[in-house]
């Protein structure tokens, strides 16, 4: 607790590093699986257990660019594709809104 409060009032860049980001909304996003599993289990609270928990696996599996960094050898690999995927954003947003643009007509037709 004490390095996050030195972390508050000294260095803010360290909010605002994507790697940074990605750490703490896997931890709190752990904490809030951890906190709806210790109550009751109906049907709809095992769906939002099962979403958050894909939700945490995919922030650790992001997580492992994070240590690619400390090869050489990788370096350079998750930098190429970090940049690529911030390149391919505006592309990204227009491919989804085409996507979903598809799957309201298909939902319309079932």
């Amino acid at each position: 607790m004490v390095e996050i409060a030195k972390m508050f009032y000294t260095n803010k860049s360290s909010f605002v590093d994507k790697w940074n980001l990605i750490h703490f909304l896997m931890f709190f996003v752990t904490w809030v699986l951890i906190y709806t599993s210790m109550f009751d289990l109906s049907v709809e609270t095992e769906l939002f257990i099962a979403q958050i928990a894909s939700i945490v696996s995919i922030l650790l599996w992001s997580n492992l660019f994070y240590w690619a960094q400390l090869f050489n050898s990788f370096s350079f690999f998750v930098l190429m594709t970090s940049e690529t995927l911030w390149e391919i954003k505006n592309f990204m947003f227009l491919f989804i809104l085409v996507l979903g643009l598809f799957a309201n007509a298909f939902w319309i037709f079932d």
